[in-house]
């Protein structure tokens, strides 16, 4: 630079000598050289501004002009680049020397080339960068040149690469969602149409509109035409129908899941089949009940079941009450633990006297001891010797012989053998033995093809027999204790059925019960304990009936889950809806101001406009006579209705709805084109701690105003002078530009009121602007925040996207896609 200025004053220096002798075509000659490194110089000034790499170029290729940028980006000075060709260049990639060759070409001869991509090599990093190339022919010096300005593309490139990347991501999450939520719904019809239990939806008249395959089957259907559409009332004793009615309505007022109704169903073949109901509310996203699904399980079966065992029972304390034959019940070692009333009638002894005694010492005769030892060995053998009859002499209490025969039936409990004697005379022992052996047979088939499990357990909670079913848990034993074989305790159930049957002498006891197997699979049953007495009503035993009911349970879980996120999805919508409704108000409330802003200002700027006409026909033919207290009064009206016609713009567009011309653009680049339309007084220093990245989306004149409306208040609040900082950084998928002031500062009741429309604390305006930078930031999804303190200085904040949403460009369309997203989600 010193070498271009000090030829340019021995040229000027030459100029006028050459003039003062006379030299007129000499001076011709040296007024050109002067002029062209004047504007040499100025054309390289004004290149430097530019904050991309740019280059000028002959067109053979070789470099005329390079600017800063340039060098910094390849690190080559500008003499060592100065007549050297592009192509030698072992920064740039072959390809892109060739792409650049070819639009040279093309540009210098006149044709038309669009904005194209290339890419360099950084010399700082060694990283490859892409350019963005755009070129215009020029003449440079009398020669046809091309003026190249690259543009650094390198950042928008990965962007484009991760964006692909992650739109690649995003749409195999949500197929793999939308596979889940169809095999989600496809288990739920299995779960649905496989349960065993009949499952009816119900509208809120009792109308059917859905069942399955078990419904159809328990009511004599073959296809749901021939029940969906029907009354459900219709399937029912007309003495039951009010009844239910009134059931279902009371207890579904109070919540939303009845359970255990009793109900009877006709069947299209007039066959009654007997169910347990339960009933649960189906409800819509604002809680109106628009449906009713009930769940009816067959206990025919069952109630039968119940019937028989309680008949069995009263048969078996009749029989060993009422028997003509004496029973009599020995543990292993031939003590007697149980004597009938008919023994003691038989034998002459009560059962307080022969209980605890033994059975061959007490009925065998002396004489006939080979008997008494033919017994022994009987009991002590009962495999052998179990549901067969033999034959011995007893005696009386008052020693009385007479003739019995004794059928033994053998049984283990907790690992002990049991015999029960029935004995009884020869005369009367086959048809005895015949009738009991029918009991126990009937009993046994009975609790082995029930489907539920049957369990005697005494008063020590021990399991002292238990069905076939039950048998087949793994590691289920006879003998051991209840609570230790389910649920691996230490102790009783905390409301254990046993308990209850023992020590509180009730008749009945149900509830559920669950446990989970090794594979964490929880199994849920329904337990009803009934205590088992002798003839003088003491509890001798509990009979626990389970029934499995994981199914129905498991199906009731998840409606309670399904209701459980229906109500939060309620919940989330009626947010969403009152946010929605209050961006709504806020357009209409625009609008409304839009539309009397535009008639105020329609019916202010006339006069203002015939004021101004008027002033300036007044100055245009008055001016030379007018005196200076005049002008300054003509000033005055001018700068009023500049100040006037002002407010008419900022309350039209403070009410005008903001829509977005976006383009890319860096935050650096945003401060100096705000910079470039503000005069900043001297006193004020502007520090600029900005950066070139990222590039980032937005409507290059809105952000301007916002940035220059910031700098002024900033200047007016520093009127002896100070420094005003402005700082850039990027924030994850944001940028953060600060504005930080020496000023004055802000109270903060003055931050509160800040961003209100009307409200200033300067002498003129209407306190239009930062309300107006508000929304501006708001529309590009951004925000600003200002923090203060007096005599310290304000500092503002803008917050703003990198890359806005792909539909958003106003503020109306946000608040309408906004809205319609929400509802149809």
């Amino acid at each position: 630079m010193e070498d271009t200025q000090s030829a340019t004053r021995e040229a000027r220096r030459l100029f006028f000598e050459r003039k003062l002798r006379g030299e007129e075509s000499i001076f011709s000659t040296q007024e050109r050289q002067v002029k062209d490194v004047d504007e040499n110089r100025n054309f390289i000034a004004l290149l430097n501004l530019i904050a991309d790499p740019a280059v000028v170029v002959d067109e053979e290729g070789f470099f005329v002009i390079l600017n800063e940028a340039f060098e910094s980006y390849t690190g080559l000075k500008n003499e060592q680049l100065i007549g050297t060709s592009f192509l030698d260049l072992e920064i740039v990639h072959p390809k892109s020397k060739a792409l650049l060759l070819e639009n040279l070409k093309k540009r210098c001869i006149g044709l038309h080339v669009e904005p194209y991509e290339v890419s360099f090599i950084n010399h700082k990093t060694g990283e490859t960068g892409y350019f963005e190339v755009n070129a215009k022919k020029i003449i440079h010096k009398e020669r046809v040149a091309d003026l190249v300005i690259f543009r650094d593309i390198t950042q928008r490139k990965k962007n484009e690469a991760q964006l692909k990347k992650y739109a690649e991501e995003l749409e195999l999450l949500v197929t793999k969602k939308a596979a889940e939520i169809i095999e989600s719904e496809a288990k739920l019809r299995g779960v649905f149409e496989s349960s065993p239990d009949a499952i009816f939806v119900l509208d809120t008249k009792g109308t059917i509109m859905e069942c399955n395959q078990a419904a159809l089957k328990m009511l004599g259907f073959s296809s749901k035409k021939s029940l969906i559409g029907k009354n459900s009332l219709s399937y029912t004793k007309e003495e039951q129908s009010e009844r239910i009615i009134d059931a279902l309505q009371g207890q579904l007022s109070v919540g939303d899941v009845v359970r255990d109704i009793d109900y009877t169903f006709l069947r299209q073949d007039g066959k009654r089949i007997n169910c347990e109901l339960t009933a649960s509310n189906v409800r819509d996203t604002s809680g109106k009940h628009i449906a009713t699904v009930v769940v009816a399980k067959d206990v025919t079966e069952r109630r039968q079941l119940e019937i028989e065992l309680r008949s069995s029972e009263e048969r078996f304390r009749a029989i060993s009450t009422f028997a003509s034959d004496a029973i009599v019940l020995l543990d292993a070692t031939e003590t007697i633990i149980y004597w009938n009333p008919v023994a003691e009638k038989i034998f002459g002894y009560t059962k307080e006297e022969v209980l605890g005694r033994k059975l061959g010492s007490l009925i065998v005769p002396a004489k006939h001891n080979h008997n008494s030892s033919e017994l022994s060995d009987k009991v002590l053998m009962p495999n052998e010797v179990s549901g067969k009859s033999f034959g011995t002499i007893a005696t009386k209490k008052d020693g009385t012989e007479f003739p019995i025969e004794v059928t033994i039936s053998t049984f283990n409990i907790q690992s002990a053998s049991f015999m029960l004697n029935i004995i009884r005379d020869v005369s009367e022992r086959k048809k005895m033995e015949e009738k009991l052996k029918q009991e126990r047979d009937m009993l046994e088939s009975i609790t082995r093809n029930i489907g539920a499990g049957l369990t005697i357990i005494d008063k020590n909670y021990r399991v002292v027999w238990a069905n076939s079913l039950l048998k087949q848990i793994p590691g289920f034993a006879e003998g051991k204790l209840c609570y230790a074989t389910y649920e691996k305790r230490q102790s009783p159930c905390p409301d254990c059925g046993v308990t209850k049957i023992f020590k509180f002498n009730i008749d009945f006891d149900t509830h559920e019960w669950f446990y989970t197997d090794l594979c964490g699979r929880r199994h849920y049953y329904q337990l009803i304990v009934t205590p088992i007495r002798d003839k003088s009503g003491t509890v001798i035993a509990a009979l626990e009936l389970s029934v499995d009911i994981t199914d129905k349970k498991e199906l009731e879980n998840k409606i309670k889950e399904y209701s459980r996120k229906l109500e939060h999805l309620v919940k989330k919508r009626t947010k969403q809806l009152h946010q929605t409704q209050a961006k709504l108000v806020q357009a209409e409330r625009l609008a409304a101001i839009g539309e009397l802003a535009g008639m105020v200002g329609h019916d202010l700027r006339n006069p203002l406009t015939s004021i101004k006409g008027a002033v300036y026909i007044l100055k245009r033919k008055y001016g030379n006579i007018l005196g200076t207290e005049a002008k300054e009064i003509f000033s005055i009206i001018d700068k009023s209705i500049e100040h006037s016609n002002k407010i008419i713009n900022d309350l039209a567009d403070y009410s005008r709805t903001i829509k977005l011309e976006r383009s890319d653009i860096t935050p650096r680049l945003l401060l100096i084109n705000a910079l470039s339309m503000i005069e900043v007084p001297q006193h004020i220093q502007v520090i600029d701690k900005t950066e070139d990245t990222p590039i980032i989306k937005v409507d290059v004149e809105k952000i301007s105003r916002v940035f220059m409306n910031i700098i002024k208040n900033a200047i007016e609040a520093m009127p002896h002078g100070g420094t005003l900082t402005v700082i850039s950084q990027k924030q994850k998928n944001k940028v953060e530009i600060a504005f930080k002031d020496t000023g004055i500062g802000m109270t903060r009741e003055t931050i509160n009121r800040l961003w209100t429309p009307l409200f200033t604390t300067k002498a003129k305006g209407m306190g239009f602007g930062l309300a107006i930078c508000k929304r501006i930031v708001e529309a590009h999804e951004g925000k600003i925040i200002v923090e203060s303190e007096v005599d310290k200085g304000s500092t503002f904040i803008l917050t703003l996207p990198i890359e806005p949403e792909p539909f958003e460009t106003t503020e109306e369309q946000w608040i309408i896609a906004d809205y319609l997203s929400q509802t149809i989600s």
